[in-house]
């Protein structure tokens, strides 16, 4: 039923105004579009920045796991002590 009702619109309109019109609907086509594209494009760098979140961690995580055992049981304040008593001697 709308259709109909738009065809006989468009028919009635003179050859200057369906250029118009039809220069308006590419314009918001064009437009709809960009925005699709600028959409897809801020979905895949959230994509992105979350997958550098995650490898971030996980190599801070790596990090601790691999020095945890080594200093295990050291006593920090001695360790500097002794470390700044070389040193100045």
């Amino acid at each position: 039923m709308l259709t109909e009702k738009l065809e006989t619109e468009i028919q009635t309109l003179s050859r200057q105004e369906k250029f118009y019109l039809i220069q308006v609907l590419v314009r918001n086509l064009e437009l709809e579009d960009s925005y699709h594209r600028e959409q897809a494009f801020q979905r895949q760098e959230n994509k992105l920045s979350k997958q550098q979140n995650i490898s971030k961690a996980k190599a801070i995580d790596t990090f601790l796991v691999k020095w945890k055992g080594s200093l295990k049981g050291i006593d920090v304040d001695a360790a500097k002590y002794d470390y700044l008593q070389k040193k100045y001697q």
